[in-house]
């Protein structure tokens, strides 16, 4: 599978308001706002495929948050976590906003389409630079 990220004009105090104060985790409703999927593929998505791909676990996320409060308290040390917002949260599956929000296109033109402008091999500069700083 390959994909890559779209980016779009977006009003950005408007989702600043929508995501401002130091309640987390952030209304799971927003997602739906901010964020879509497309998947361009010969046949259609099994709801199995996309839960291997966007499975979100509760614990997992509430382990990140506590973690991300103690470590990275610049940004994180203020976070209240509200228990009615991590409830929304699913236990061990997909939201199911990114659910509503996936499209499938089945079309395989589009496929020729988007690969057309790939690069397959890196170049050596890139490697180099890669190699440089991560390492």
């Amino acid at each position: 599978m390959r994909g890559n990220v779209t980016t779009y004009a977006l009003n950005n105090d408007s989702i600043a308001s929508m995501v401002q104060g130091n309640l987390m985790p952030r209304p799971i409703e927003t997602l739906s706002s901010v964020i879509t999927i497309t998947f361009i593929c010969q046949e259609r998505l099994s709801l199995s495929r996309i839960r291997s791909l966007f499975r979100v676990r509760r614990q997992v996320f509430l382990e990140a948050l506590l973690w991300l409060r103690t470590h990275n308290s610049t940004y994180y040390g203020t976070v209240q976590i509200d228990g009615q917002r991590l409830a929304q949260i699913p236990e061990d599956d997909v939201p199911t906003e990114i659910v509503l929000i996936s499209r499938h296109r089945l079309d395989e033109g589009l496929l020729d389409q988007k690969n057309s402008g790939y690069v397959s091999e890196p170049q050596l500069g890139a490697t180099v630079f890669f190699n440089q700083f991560f390492s």
